[in-house]
């Protein structure tokens, strides 16, 4: 009877390990090899997707991989804590929908561009950041770097260093505190708004 129910009690245990194990959250390195594997798909398939295709295979992807609320609370600074949560919910989405209308514009061909990822290093405050290159038809490799951070179990990019280190979260704040101290909250919806119909008709 005891070898009996030791065996039951074992069984559940490697079961509900497997099923533990089987949902872990992914590491950041896998998170950006997803992040690129996407990419790579609408370079490949640019002409038969269109615009609207590239962006609608890439939303979910920036909508799992990117922590938009952190980076939507960074880019409006001071101004955050006085919005209430249906306007933090307006810059959260505006957030995803211009990373994503950035990236469906940005990454709209394929020459053979190989995307490595390098390595980890952590900082002093616990992120992690992850060093990429793409490698164009050339041969020529440009950095792009990703700051990550945990939230709760999960890791999620928080910000793109162009070139190894230009902050594309920096520039997004200069610009959106630079609308919200002019024109306020519906001014920077409207503006986040114009920028998606831009890339849009350019894409």
């Amino acid at each position: 009877m005891c070898n009996r129910l030791a065996a039951a009690v074992m069984a559940v245990f490697l079961l509900v390990g497997g099923s533990m194990s089987a949902h872990a959250a992914p590491e950041p390195k896998d998170i950006i090899l997803r992040y690129y594997e996407a990419l790579r798909d609408v370079m490949e398939r640019s002409d038969e997707l269109g615009f609207e295709g590239r962006y609608g295979r890439l939303e979910p992807v920036i909508e799992e991989t990117f922590n938009l609320a952190f980076m939507a609370e960074f880019t409006t600074g001071r101004y955050w804590k006085d919005f209430d949560e249906t306007q933090r919910q307006a810059v959260i989405e505006g957030m995803k929908s211009l990373s994503t209308a950035t990236y469906a514009a940005r990454f709209d061909k394929y020459s053979g561009e190989k995307f490595n990822v390098l390595e980890e290093r952590t900082t002093d405050r616990g992120d992690l950041i992850v060093l990429t290159h793409i490698v164009d038809s050339k041969g020529d490799p440009v950095g792009i770097n990703y700051l990550m951070r945990r939230n709760e179990e999960e890791w999620g990019i928080i910000d793109v260093y162009l070139k190894g280190t230009i902050s594309e979260l920096a520039t997004r704040r200069s610009e959106f505190t630079s609308v919200l101290r002019s024109q306020g909250h519906e001014g920077l919806i409207a503006a986040i708004d114009k920028l998606v119909n831009n890339l849009k008709s350019e894409g």
